[in-house]
């Protein structure tokens, strides 16, 4: 019974997570749908949004209400206490995430918390249970990231897993303090395996912020306004004399060069070509924003706007935006003056423009900092593991 139960169980949670892997390459068209063709506007009444992720909510916050009604063991003023306060915790939440379909990727594993769970809960009935669901959801939730920043309209962010994690947190919370089950809490979550799996996913987050999430500087510009790069702005410069020189540039800063580049340049057309409603039929276009990222181009990426003015346009695009790419026929790598002027005369400057572009990179650390911190969690780690010898003796 136990062993076709446990097959069952995890046979949930691998197509559950293969259901969260899959669906990212479509995120992106599913939130341009949503928020940028239909417009946030639609999902707002005043401050407050409301969408179908709020209904869901709701409609788990009534069945679990339910539940804990229909059985006296369960009917407790403190459960319904506890079931508020995570209601309102998960709607804080909410209000921070911009997007509706961020939401739900948000609910997707407080969910998946659950799902796993059960699945240990079959041989794990203490303590461990809890944190061996939350090692196993953060490294899930750490694969996601890695693959978003795989996928050309993706990135991947340390604080999207961190984010994944608090709603993990949440699920457990309603699982303890609602569903109660039978865990024994004279054990202490610790064990020697326990141990090793944080080291190993402490070193796996430091690579992951260090090769995915990135490190980088934040640039003020008093003519344009604030963008982050992973080079120095002397770098960007003596990266643009090389190119233009036809001199030997090391393929990963090339590589990045391209890519931050090219990630400004769909931003540029982005803003300009794609109608943000704010009605049914009424839109608008972000000339300003998409001014701003041209002269951005121009002062800091010019060679590769020199370099690619031979190939379509709409082909480089294609790698971010298939469907931005359609309407990029007559597009143009450089504007000419007059176009720009036309453009500027159509807005005026009254805040700092600031890039969305690379806006994940971490610019107040070093990597230093960040491999220190990790060393010392293995210490740490390593240090309970040698203190306790017996995991089966904990308490």
């Amino acid at each position: 019974m136990n062993r076709s139960r446990r097959f069952w169980l995890w046979g949930v949670v691998v197509c559950y997570t293969g259901l969260i892997y899959a669906t990212l390459s479509i995120v992106g068209q599913l939130r341009k749908f949503l928020v940028e063709k239909i417009g946030l506007r639609l999902f707002k009444r005043g401050e407050t949004i409301y969408d179908a992720v709020y209904v869901l909510l709701a409609l788990l916050g009534v069945y679990l209400i339910w539940y804990l009604w229909k059985s006296p063991s369960h009917r407790k003023v403190s459960n319904f206490i506890s079931l508020l306060l995570i209601a309102l915790i998960y709607w804080y939440f909410l209000q921070k995430i911009r997007f509706p379909v961020e939401k739900v990727h948000f609910l997707e594993y407080g969910l998946l918390s659950w799902f796993v769970f059960e699945a240990l809960f079959l041989d794990i009935k203490d303590w461990r249970c809890y944190g061996w669901t939350l090692l196993i959801v953060y490294a899930i939730s750490l694969g996601d990231e890695t693959l978003q920043a795989l996928l050309p309209n993706r990135v991947g962010e340390i604080n999207d897993v961190l984010t994944n994690f608090y709603s993990a947190l949440l699920g457990l919370a309603l699982v303890g303090f609602i569903l109660h089950p039978a865990i024994d809490f004279k054990k202490n979550v610790w064990s020697a395996e326990f141990g090793y799996g944080i080291m190993g996913l402490a070193v796996c987050t430091a690579i992951f912020i260090e090769r995915v999430h990135g490190f980088g500087y934040r640039h003020w510009d008093r003519n344009i306004g604030v963008f982050r790069s992973s080079f120095t702005r002397t770098d960007l410069k003596t990266i643009n004399e090389k190119l233009s020189q036809g001199s030997v540039v090391q393929v990963h800063q090339k590589k990045e060069y391209e890519n931050e580049a090219l990630r400004h340049l769909f931003q540029r057309e982005y803003y300009l070509h794609n109608k943000f409603y704010y009605s049914m039929i009424d839109y608008h276009l972000y000339v300003d924003k998409s001014y701003n990222e041209n002269e951005l181009i121009e002062k800091y990426y010019p060679v590769f706007l020199k370099n690619q003015q031979n190939q379509p346009l709409k082909d480089w695009i294609q790698k971010i935006d298939p469907d931005l790419s359609q309407e990029l026929i007559h597009s143009d790598w450089i504007w000419t003056q007059s176009f720009k002027d036309s453009l500027k005369a159509m807005f005026t400057s009254e805040t700092v423009w600031e890039s969305r572009v690379k806006g994940n990179l971490i610019t107040q650390y070093k990597i230093q900092d960040l491999w220190f911190w990790t060393v010392l969690i293995i210490i740490f780690s390593f240090y309970l593991n040698r203190k306790i010898h017996d995991p089966a003796d904990l308490s």
